[in-house]
């Protein structure tokens, strides 16, 4: 039983030698420890999906920077103190049309 249990853990260490061998080898497409982003392209589709990736991300700052700041206006300019009697109308149908269409269009 020994002799058995002898040579079984001979035969896993021979069998595990290769890959402890590996270890030491840099290897492309595993996780790096603080690592962020995409991995290094390896063709011009890729590139270019990286570059698309990061485009949409100005686009979408941008939209969320001017977003902010309209509501941030909106807050400072209608706020009781500054407005203390509002406006008396409620509805205003081809406005209301407009800034729902709007949108859609821009996003069509």
């Amino acid at each position: 039983m020994h002799l058995k249990s002898l040579l079984l853990g001979l035969a896993t260490t021979f069998t595990a030698a290769p890959a402890f061998a590996q270890q030491t080898l840099e290897t492309i497409g595993v996780p790096v420890d603080r690592g962020t982003g995409f991995q290094p392209a390896a063709t011009e589709l890729a590139r270019d999906l990286q570059w698309l990736d990061g485009m949409i991300l100005i686009i979408i700052t941008a939209i969320v920077l001017f977003v902010t700041a309209l509501l941030a206006y909106c807050i400072v300019r209608y706020n009781k103190r500054a407005n203390p009697t509002p406006s008396s109308f409620t509805h205003n149908t081809p406005i209301e049309i407009a800034w729902t269409v709007g949108p859609i269009l821009i996003l069509v």
